[in-house]
């Protein structure tokens, strides 16, 4: 069976291939029952729009780039991070994109982030995670490309945060209300941004709170996942010896 393409759809419904072209990308004026008619018969004869005609036309791929530069070692199935690129890919394809993956090797073929996202002519990117050190996201987030982050603060990147010294601020609340007086921290690799965050505002809190730091006062977890965080607990109880009775 020939692919439709939308003229077929268009004699099949006694419409202008135009009228056709406003239902399926969502704009101009169409009687809802117009839209309605069309849209079932797109449905139940599994029409799927030609994207590479949509690409000519607009001048956009239609493609939002990922990076999730892995430092913290456990991929997809990170707790936090998996939600996010869930939740994004979920409204962008809402709004009429798709999202691919970008990585800095497939196969044998060995790329920079930047040369990757030329290469699949993306209209733009979102840096997950990742070392705000390394080269290749300065240069991503350098170039013409449009970048946006949830974890990464650098010069031209548009980024979202979480309240970290909120969270910190909470955590030390609740275990004064548990009763403990000896507050160590936990944190994740300080080579991300919340993690450098997080352990300052940890430090700064216990100075206003008049609560004195233990030494050592943090362990740093060498990934992110709950392993991580039970070693660096382990390391931390391990030098107990050198805590203040």
């Amino acid at each position: 069976m020939m692919r439709q393409t939308i003229y077929d759809v268009a004699k099949a419904m006694n419409l202008s291939p135009g009228t056709i072209s406003k239902i399926i990308h969502q704009n101009g004026n169409v009687s809802n029952a117009t839209r309605e008619r069309v849209l079932t018969y797109i449905r139940d004869t599994g029409y799927v729009a030609d994207t590479n005609a949509r690409i000519l036309k607009s001048k956009h791929s239609w493609t939002i780039g990922v990076v999730f530069a892995d430092i913290s070692l456990i991929g997809l199935e990170h707790p936090f991070f998996a939600s996010i690129i869930q939740h994004f890919k979920n409204y962008v394809e809402k709004e009429g994109y798709e999202i691919v993956f970008i990585v800095n090797k497939l196969g044998q073929n060995e790329l920079t982030y930047l040369q990757w996202c030329r290469n699949k002519k993306v209209d733009g990117v979102l840096i997950v995670s990742g070392d705000f050190n390394r080269v290749n996201i300065r240069e991503l987030v350098d170039s013409d490309i449009p970048s946006i982050s949830t974890d990464i603060a650098m010069p031209n990147l548009n980024s979202v945060f979480s309240d970290d010294e909120q969270g910190i601020r909470l955590g030390i609340d609740h275990a004064r209300s548990l009763g403990f007086t000896k507050i160590a921290c936990v944190t994740g690799p300080l080579t991300s941004r919340a993690f450098w965050t997080r352990l300052g505002a940890f430090e700064s809190l216990m100075a206003k709170m008049e609560m004195p730091l233990m030494h050592p006062h943090f362990e740093e977890a060498e990934s992110f996942g709950f392993n991580g965080g039970y070693q660096a607990a382990t390391r931390l109880l391990d030098k107990s010896s050198e805590l203040p009775e």
